[in-house]
C-alpha cells in the first residue's frame, strides 16, 4: 500500500536543521532526480547499517529504516516537537498529553509493560525513551493526530473529561 507523504515531513520535522538546508536539499532532488535521491538515500542506510554492525549497535540506526543521530539529539528534538504540539498548541498539561500518548500507543496494540513509565521522570525525558523505543517518526505522528484531534473536533480542553451540560 502507497503511503501519503505525510510521514516523510515528519521525519524532516523532526531532524534539528535550519529551511534554507531543508530548501536546498530539496533543490538538489529537483537537479538531481527522484532516481539519484532515492539511490542517495538508500546508499546511506547501507553505509549506516554496515557501520552499526561494526561498532556492535553503537551508531546511527535505531530500527530497520530509521536513521537516528547516535548522540540522542533526533529524540531530544523529536520530544521538543511533540511538547510544542501538545502542550503550548492545545493547552494540555503534562499530565493529559503523557496519557493520551499512552493511550494511542495502546490503541496500537502495544502491551502497557513495553510502553516506558512516565513515573518520576521528567517529560521530555520520557518522550526521549518513547521515541527510542517506537521511532521518532511513529511518536510525532501520534502526537500530530492528537493534536489535529483536539483542535479541529473537541471544544474541551481536556477530552478525557466528559463535557457537563
Amino acid at each position: 500500500m502507497k503511503k501519503s507523504p505525510g510521514h516523510l515531513l515528519l521525519a524532516l520535522a523532526g531532524i534539528d536543521v535550519p529551511g534554507s538546508e531543508l530548501y536546498g536539499f530539496f533543490r538538489w532532488v529537483v537537479r538531481n532526480g527522484p532516481d539519484k535521491a532515492t539511490d542517495a538515500i538508500l546508499d546511506l542506510r547501507r553505509t549506516a547499517a554496515q557501520a552499526e554492525s561494526i561498532s556492535g549497535g553503537r551508531t546511527v540506526l535505531n530500527r530497520p529504516g530509521s536513521i537516528l543521530p547516535s548522540d540522542g539529539r533526533l529524540s531530544t528534538n523529536v520530544a521538543r516537537r511533540v511538547q510544542e504540539l501538545l502542550l503550548l498548541e492545545t493547552g494540555l498539561s503534562k499530565n493529559q498529553a503523557i496519557e493520551l500518548i499512552i493511550r494511542e500507543i495502546r490503541r496500537r496494540n502495544v502491551s502497557a509493560k513495553d510502553i516506558p513509565s512516565p513515573k518520576k521522570i521528567r517529560m521530555t525525558v520520557w518522550l526521549e525513551r518513547v521515541a527510542r523505543k517506537f521511532g521518532p517518526n511513529q511518536l510525532l505522528e501520534i502526537a500530530s493526530s492528537i493534536r489535529n484531534e483536539l483542535m479541529h473536533t473537541s471544544r474541551v480542553h481536556w477530552p478525557l473529561r466528559r463535557e457537563t451540560s
